[in-house]
């Protein structure tokens, strides 16, 4: 792969766009943002030297030390860090305020801006008019008539992944389960069969992924400028990224439709006007990264799960049997409830994308506490999803929770309270591709349980959930293939 000093950039609006360049605006939208704070009352918390030792000193889970943090201060606490006002909420109601009444009145917080170094001005990252804007270009891509177009493509893709498996094999199923995301992001996406770059396609993400939130940290200016650890590894990586997705859209223009993502985003337009190269860019960038990471990490704790739950993996061996070993089907999905519930379930316990974060453009008040314009208010899915105030049994895998008494999924009798269970956001910032991960996590679960269980190969090691950009497995979980 060519490096960043060699790679032709993407032009946005006639201007050379790289990897520096998106680096300069995540650095310009993580300073826009910042609000001078009046000082107010704020409620306790923990002080940001203690969460420091607790998070990098001690390698401390961060969801366990949240979870521990909220239930020490009753849901609402507070703690500086950087110069930001951080406020962290297991409060449903709150959560209410913050994501969905006055969501209008928040934006990103400076973990995501700072994410434009990777993502561009993509979905996930974009504020305002222009987040609107691409929403709408981008929700046809999204329709029921695509969806089973997709469909038939996750079943291929998990044909063709699952026939070299053998029985008795043991691998780490975070590398599995992302290797069989990666390429039917590739596939259903943008159209392009990446099995063969798959690997210098993760191993560039993977890079970019973990040093994009390096670029607020003192210094970083400088260091990204003299190209410095970790920027001139994140760049060369960025631009391995950019290069790969050019070469797709360039295909794409000169091919047409080919049914994927990809060619919706091109052909879309609004009062004439269409993407340009950079945004179809940041765009594929944005659905390929949200399409593979948190799925792969969806099926692997659902994996992790059964296996630790034979009773409950013998539930959902009875739904797949039953179908007499048809290949499972996009109309099948409303008839697969046992399905559905299990991945339901594994989703409440172990959320891949596990807290969400918002600052606040206005004031904003909470049990006597002002929140001030300036804030930021983090609400991690991992504490609410599991709070005992809730949900029933909190901390027990029992998807039966999700069927009603006729036997069908069905979340309104399973939730009850709306900001208590968030798995795909809220409101006009809810994931795009909701539908999207629902189809390929059901359908690949249907399709592997008709002939595979998993194992685990050492049953005694902890697991302990890391969360990073995603919820991950800390370090290899092996598991061992086993034909059912």
């Amino acid at each position: 792969m060519t490096g960043h000093t060699d790679v032709m950039a993407i032009a946005r609006n006639g201007v050379k766009y790289d990897s520096r360049s998106r680096m300069q605006d995540a650095r310009k939208a993580i300073a826009a943002s910042k609000v001078k704070q009046p000082h107010v009352p704020r409620p306790p918390g923990p002080s940001s030297l203690s969460l420091a030792n607790a998070l990098i000193l001690r390698g401390e889970s961060a969801p366990l030390v949240f979870e521990r943090v909220l239930r020490e201060h009753n849901g609402l606490a507070h703690f500086g860090r950087s110069g930001n006002q951080i406020y962290l909420t297991s409060s449903p109601d709150l959560v209410l305020e913050v994501f969905r009444t006055q969501g209008r009145y928040t934006i990103k917080p400076p973990v995501l801006q700072s994410s434009r170094a990777v993502l561009g001005e993509g979905l996930l990252t974009a504020e305002g008019a222009h987040h609107l804007r691409q929403r709408r270009l981008l929700q046809p891509a999204f329709h029921r008539d695509r969806m089973a177009i997709y469909a038939e493509q996750m079943v291929s893709d998990g044909l063709t992944h699952i026939a070299d498996w053998q029985d008795g094999q043991a691998k780490d199923i975070c590398t599995d389960m992302s290797k069989l995301t990666l390429q039917i992001a590739g596939r259903t996406l943008l159209g392009a069969d990446v099995s063969q770059e798959a690997q210098e396609v993760s191993k560039a993400l993977n890079t970019v992924l973990a040093n994009s939130t390096s670029i607020n940290q003192p210094l970083s200016v400088i260091r990204a400028r003299l190209g410095l650890p970790p920027f001139g590894e994140t760049l060369r990586a960025g631009d391995e990224l950019d290069e790969i997705l050019q070469r797709i859209i360039d295909q794409h223009r000169e091919s047409g439709d080919t049914g994927d993502l990809l060619s919706m985003m091109i052909a879309s337009q609004e009062n004439g006007v269409g993407m340009d190269d950079a945004q179809l860019r940041d765009e594929a960038m944005t659905v390929f990264l949200a399409g593979h990471e948190t799925t792969a990490m969806w099926l692997t704790w659902t994996w992790l799960l059964l296996a630790q739950n034979p009773h409950q993996a013998q539930w959902l061996y009875e739904e797949i049997d039953a179908r007499a070993g048809n290949l499972p089907s996009f109309p099948d999905i409303a008839e697969l409830p046992r399905t559905r519930a299990i991945l339901a379930e594994s989703l409440r316990l172990f959320p891949p994308a596990w807290m969400i974060g918002r600052r606040t453009q206005k004031d904003m008040s909470f049990q006597g506490w002002r929140i001030p314009a300036g804030s930021i208010v983090l609400a991690p899915m991992w504490v609410l999803h599991r709070s005992p105030d809730y949900w029933e049994y909190p901390a027990v895998f029992r998807p039966q929770r999700w069927l009603n008494s006729e036997g069908r999924y069905s979340e309104r009798t399973t939730v009850t309270h709306q900001g208590a269970w968030f798995p795909f956001g809220w409101g006009n910032r809810r994931c795009i591709g909701d539908q999207f991960a629902w189809t390929e996590a059901t359908l690949l679960t249907a399709l592997i349980t008709r002939k595979w269980r998993f194992e685990l190969t050492y049953p005694d090691r902890e697991i302990v959930p890391e969360g990073n950009i995603t919820l991950r497995p800390k370090g290899e979980i092996t598991m061992t293939w086993r034909r059912r």
